[in-house]
C-alpha cells in the first residue's frame, strides 16, 4: 500500500491548522478512500476527528487494511464498504 500510511504519528503538526477544526463525533465517508487522494482526505479527516467510512470499488484488502490503520494510528472508528457504482441498490 503506497500511501502515507507509512507515516509516523509524530511526523503530523497536530498544532497547525488542523487544530483549529474539529470533526469529533462526525462521520465521513470517503470514496475511494484506500488509496492515493482518497486516503489522504481519509487521514485528514480522522486527524481532526471523524469517524470515517471507506467506500471501495475492487481492493477488500486494502480497504481492510485501512481502515486497520485508521483506526489504530487516529483512535476513531473506521469502517469500509465495496460498491458497484452502476448499481444504485449496491450504494443503500
Amino acid at each position: 500500500m503506497a500511501s502515507s500510511l507509512g507515516a509516523d504519528q509524530n511526523d503530523r503538526n497536530s498544532s497547525g491548522i488542523l487544530s483549529l477544526f474539529s470533526l469529533k463525533g462526525k462521520t465521513a465517508i470517503v470514496s475511494g478512500g484506500t488509496g492515493g487522494i482518497g486516503l489522504a482526505i481519509v487521514e485528514v479527516l480522522a486527524d481532526a476527528g471523524a469517524n470515517v467510512a471507506i467506500l471501495y470499488h475492487k481492493n477488500s484488502k486494502e480497504a481492510i487494511e485501512s481502515a486497520r490503520i485508521i483506526e489504530q494510528r487516529y483512535g476513531v472508528k473506521s469502517k469500509f464498504k465495496g460498491l458497484v457504482y452502476s448499481e444504485s441498490r449496491s450504494i443503500y
